[in-house]
């Protein structure tokens, strides 16, 4: 994937299972992403060994429940990645505020789109990306 596309998108690499950081790291290096990545995963474990192997690849904590949600504040990433039923402009605020990016998945309506749009998260992922394409095109 990152040999196709790293020349050509931002990559979210979303890593499932601890212990395959270093070899993920080696495939970031070999492929650089030149319009940017982040590396990212519910689980704290492998964000802390991913930046203990290196401090300047971005990650980001992505999270489905509201009881671990505030771990995002003692993780070192630079993206929160919170599942739509979890965002509010109360978080969109404070991630703003600590200065993180947010990005919201996975919104499959025009209307979800348009309101976290307005709230001001950096992302949204979709299973429709032209519905997303089309309804910020419009939004503009």
């Amino acid at each position: 994937m990152l040999a196709r596309y790293a020349k050509h998108a931002f990559l979210d690499i979303e890593l499932k299972v601890p212990g395959i950081e270093v070899m993920t790291l080696a495939a970031v290096r070999e492929h650089p992403c030149e319009r940017g990545c982040v590396i990212s995963s519910f689980l704290p474990e492998i964000l802390l060994e991913f930046r203990n192997r290196d401090a300047a690849i971005p990650l980001g904590f992505i999270c489905d429940e509201k009881k671990t949600l505030q771990g995002w504040q003692e993780l070192p990433v630079g993206y929160v990645i919170p599942h739509h039923s979890l965002i509010t402009p109360k978080l969109v605020n404070e991630v703003n505020d600590a200065g993180k990016k947010i990005v919201v998945w996975t919104v499959n309506n025009r209307t979800s789109m348009l309101r976290f749009a307005g709230w001001g998260v950096h992302g949204i992922i979709s299973d429709k990306p032209e519905l997303l394409v089309r309804t910020m095109r419009t939004a503009r």
